[in-house]
């Protein structure tokens, strides 16, 4: 079984510019719309490097560009497409 090691930090981005307008969220990343919601994603280092530290960055909006609060996130880390 190989076993895969992962470090995530999950910020909110609101966090990162306290008290300032938002007027972008994940430069470079990827967009998706799920039902009623926008959300992009980017992954730094890209690619992500074994044995290196990685951060994921969400941003998750509906789709009037409004932020959304207080939203449970879950990640699944796969490998090859198996858990």
């Amino acid at each position: 079984m190989r076993r895969v090691h992962a470090t995530i930090a999950l910020i909110p981005l609101a966090a990162l510019a306290h008290n300032a307008p938002a007027t972008a969220h994940v430069v470079g990343g990827e967009l998706k719309i799920v039902g009623d919601y926008r959300v992009q994603f980017k992954v730094a280092p890209n690619p992500p490097e074994i044995g290196e530290a990685t951060t994921l960055f969400f941003s998750i909006q509906d789709l009037e560009l409004r932020d959304l609060e207080n939203v449970s996130v879950k990640v699944s880390l796969l490998h090859d497409g198996s858990p």
